[in-house]
């Protein structure tokens, strides 16, 4: 229900008065976005009055490509297969077994296919539904305002297998959080990381992971084409997966959990807002013991 109510309001209200609500109803406390200090502060301030054209270029799944080219050259990306802007124009057939389709104007609009386990009918019926669809108007967040709508064919990177996401948090362009999930449409579980591999003792949305996770073979090229991504913004998350044989980049994200997060401790809130404002390191009170 508080999800419905949400939604209906971000149709009502002005950007920020619905960024004040959306932080009051999630988590309890009513934001400063004029002097923000708090993480959730900042991302929301960002939300509402950061409107760099970069922002959308990046937000959308289709134009990162080229950006990620510019910035890194070839090779971190998963292959292109096909790219449509008509449910009309799906066609399957010309797709190998395994690949991804992803709506590229939103966020979570994705399904992984292996073996050729997603029909004709059921590809052209999901396409039309994203393509039908603006994600601005889910929590007003302005990069994906004005996007195209698209659907792209990519690359499955490790069909059949599992495969951990690496979600580097970046400010003015240095990585200062790892936030790797696991499970994400099963048992999703995530834990954090600092970027010399040390475990923080912060729950971030979802229960902490069962084990600890070694670092990935290619941190430091994820860590480096992070900040080289990044650098433009004063804050951005970069989502990576890490192959045998390469980083693969899989997004840049400027609004994580549409701008607001639900850490335990709560002091984490400030404490990665002062890393924001400060252009500090993590404090080690929040490491794991």
């Amino acid at each position: 229900m508080r999800r419905k109510l949400l939604t209906a309001a971000a149709r009502v209200l002005p950007p920020a008065a619905f960024a004040r609500l959306h932080c009051m109803a999630k988590l309890g406390y009513l934001p400063d976005l004029g002097a923000p200090r708090t993480f959730t502060e900042r991302l929301l301030a960002k939300r509402v009055y950061d409107h760099d054209p970069l922002l959308a270029v990046t937000a959308d799944k289709f134009t990162l490509r080229s950006y990620v080219e510019e910035r890194l050259g070839d090779g971190y990306l998963p292959r292109l297969y096909a790219v449509v802007e008509s449910a009309a124009d799906v066609d399957v057939t010309r797709l190998p077994s395994d690949y991804v389709m992803k709506g590229t104007h939103g966020s979570g609009w994705n399904r992984i296919v292996t073996g050729s386990d997603l029909t004709q009918a059921e590809a052209v019926t999901l396409a039309a539904d994203w393509l039908a669809r603006s994600y601005y108007w889910k929590r007003r967040e302005w990069a994906y305002r004005d996007l195209t709508p698209r659907v792209v064919f990519e690359e499955n990177l490790l069909p059949g297998s599992p495969i951990d996401d690496y979600k580097v948090f970046t400010f003015g362009g240095v990585a200062r959080l790892i936030q790797v999930d696991r499970d994400r449409f099963t048992d999703h579980r995530r834990s954090l990381y600092t970027p010399e591999w040390r475990a923080l003792a912060v729950v971030c949305e979802y229960p902490l992971l069962g084990t600890p996770v070694s670092a990935p073979a290619r941190l430091e090229e994820m860590l480096w084409a992070a900040a080289k991504l990044a650098e433009p913004f004063a804050f951005a998350r970069v989502d990576f997966y890490s192959l045998p044989d390469r980083v693969v980049v899989g997004e840049i994200t400027h609004y994580p959990e549409g701008g607001v997060v639900r850490f335990e401790p709560r002091a984490f809130d400030l404490e990665l807002g002062e890393v924001w404002g400060a252009g500090r390191p993590m404090a080690e009170a929040f490491l794991a013991p």
